[in-house]
């Protein structure tokens, strides 16, 4: 896999180094509504399902401008009926472990070097605000890729928050970062709306890496990929 990747993350960043200047920030829209470019992946109906579900599914796409972001690995919850990826509706994806539309994990590409400034949360379940405020339990997600993990982002109440990257100086094109959560499994008994929380946009820029910079990460992706080769 390696071997395939560490070349286009090469040219990708070295490209970008030498382009990118003072970019600004562009939102992601991770919902069903009004999409301009690539949210009509997440459009797709399904039988047994309410018609204004739509589902991210592998391959599926969020797009503005010159960022985009592909999901895989979409993992659900394993309980019937399966749906065919993760629910999301007017509010955004949903993320949870308790019934059959949420999300587990999923895996993000993105296209070009990137930084999540923010991100938008239109709903939370009244489990998962139960828990935060008479628990202290508060639910996170984090992304965690071969350049580090993000801190904890929490999403148990809704609004806008600052995105905390963690270790990541930027999201990388072409390769995986794995979004997990700690939204609480309480058994499918107790599935439903409650349990999950959405995250409805990610504001993001670009990296405007000097050409040095830029440079040196495309060594260091080129012995990486001719080290693996060998």
């Amino acid at each position: 896999m390696w071997r395939q990747v560490w070349p286009s993350v090469a040219l990708a960043v070295l490209a970008f180094g030498v382009s990118a200047g003072s970019a600004p920030a562009v939102t992601l829209n991770l919902d069903t509504d009004d999409p301009p470019e690539g949210q009509s992946d997440f459009q797709n109906t399904a039988p047994g399902f309410p018609p204004d579900i739509g589902f991210l599914e592998n391959g599926d796409r969020a797009v503005a401008g010159d960022f985009g972001i592909t999901f895989e690995n979409v993992e659900t919850p394993p309980n019937d009926p399966q749906p065919p990826g993760g629910g999301v509706d007017e509010d955004g994806i949903f993320f949870g472990r308790t019934g059959d539309l949420e999300v587990v994990s999923v895996d993000l590409i993105f296209d070009v070097p990137t930084v999540i400034l923010s991100y938008d949360i239109d709903f939370v379940g009244d489990a998962v605000a139960f828990e935060a405020e008479f628990f202290d339990n508060r639910s996170s997600f984090q992304l965690s890729g071969p350049n580090g993990t993000s801190g904890q982002n929490f999403f148990d109440t809704e609004g806008d928050f600052s995105f905390d990257m963690g270790t990541i100086p930027f999201f990388a094109p072409g390769v995986a970062y794995t979004l997990t959560h700690t939204v609480p499994d309480f058994g499918a008994g107790l599935a439903g709306f409650d349990f999950i929380t959405q995250i409805d946009e990610f504001e993001v820029t670009a990296v405007p890496l000097p050409m040095p910079a830029a440079m040196l990460l495309t060594g260091l992706a080129l012995l990486g990929w001719r080290a693996r080769r060998g």
